[in-house]
């Protein structure tokens, strides 16, 4: 039994609708054709039934799907208004319900959310929760460059935390990316580490000791957030006098304990570094395999390395499916 958490649907009738709605809305400088039809974004655009057959010859059981880092394919202008973000995330949830419904035994989903609106958020999740049946909230690490920790995203990680909703969290837009335009840096360092600050900002803002019940999915391994745990452990003290001027949380506990709040996929990686991660937060590796990106057997490469890796049974159990029918609603 296999439940991969991380893994994307660009179906090209999704993207013609997507892009239809746009048009309509913003006329044809809108249109998203020239982010997918370029060269810049390598994925597959099949839709649901096609991906339940290659799951089939990949030995894959269910698939949570999710259509992550929508500013890589509609421009900010349009996508930063609420309206057409919120049209974007319903068209997502509605095609991924209709996915599900049609292999409810195969196809998950994780919904969008038109974050930069909180109460449209909210609204839209508990729309794609009750009335669509999906299993949780896919969100990136950043929206348009303002943290996911900031103030005005609070009430809807409250209303998440009240529900115990399960969030899948993509990187998107890193630090730095001006600099990250050659050799593919922008996706290959610039998103890791992107989530690597992601979740210091959520241990040393101290939010992850306000929302109990939120569990966090981290894309690719989380960064390097695991192998970054001594550093964590020593240069923070409340006695420094930098303490303060950096705002940094008075903890109740020892930064780097907190990475056992967070769940870190499997995808794109290598066996050693999963072994690390697994020797450094424990239990809380979760199947995760980035289909489409990366190489295009993304899914049994990552089965094979989990066998490298040699994990106790019960374990890999846990890692493959355990895990995720702990967490995810609506199954």
């Amino acid at each position: 039994m296999s439940i991969d958490v991380h893994n994307h649907l660009f179906a090209a009738d999704l993207l013609d609708e997507i892009d239809g709605a746009l048009v309509e809305r913003r006329g044809k400088a809108a249109s998203m054709d020239q982010f997918y039809e370029g060269e810049d974004l390598s994925f597959t655009t099949e839709g649901p039934d096609r991906r339940v057959e290659l799951m089939d010859e990949w030995g894959l059981d269910r698939a949570v799907l999710s259509f992550p880092s929508p500013e890589s394919f509609i421009d900010e202008q349009y996508l930063s208004d609420p309206e057409i973000y919120g049209e974007f995330a319903r068209l997502v949830n509605d095609y991924l319900a209709e996915a599900s419904d049609r292999h409810p035994d195969r196809l998950l989903g994780f919904a969008s959310v038109p974050l930069v609106d909180t109460d449209a958020a909210i609204t839209e999740l508990d729309r794609a929760l009750d009335d669509l049946g999906l299993q949780g909230v896919g969100l990136d690490t950043n929206v348009f460059g303002a943290s996911l920790i900031d103030e005005q995203f609070r009430a809807f990680f409250e209303h998440a935390d009240d529900r115990g909703v399960p969030i899948f969290v993509h990187p998107t837009n890193p630090l730095g990316k001006d600099r990250l335009q050659r050799f593919y840096t922008e996706s290959m360092i610039g998103f890791p580490m992107e989530t690597t600050v992601m979740v210091a900002e959520m241990i040393f803002s101290g939010f992850v000791e306000q929302y109990d019940d939120l569990e966090i999915i981290l894309s690719h391994l989380g960064g390097a957030i695991p192998y970054l745990k001594r550093r964590m452990e020593f240069l923070y003290s409340p006695e420094d006098p930098e303490f303060d001027r950096h705002r940094i949380a008075d903890l109740s506990r020892e930064p780097s304990s907190y990475l056992d709040r967070f769940w870190y996929d499997t995808s794109q990686t290598y066996p050693r570094a999963m072994e690390m991660a697994y020797d450094l937060v424990g239990d809380r590796l979760i199947f995760g395999s980035d289909y489409p990106f990366g190489p295009t057997d993304s899914v049994p490469t990552t089965m094979d390395q989990l066998d490298v890796v040699g994990l106790d049974d019960d374990v890999r159990e846990r890692v493959d499916y355990g895990h995720a029918e702990d967490i995810l609603l609506n199954l």
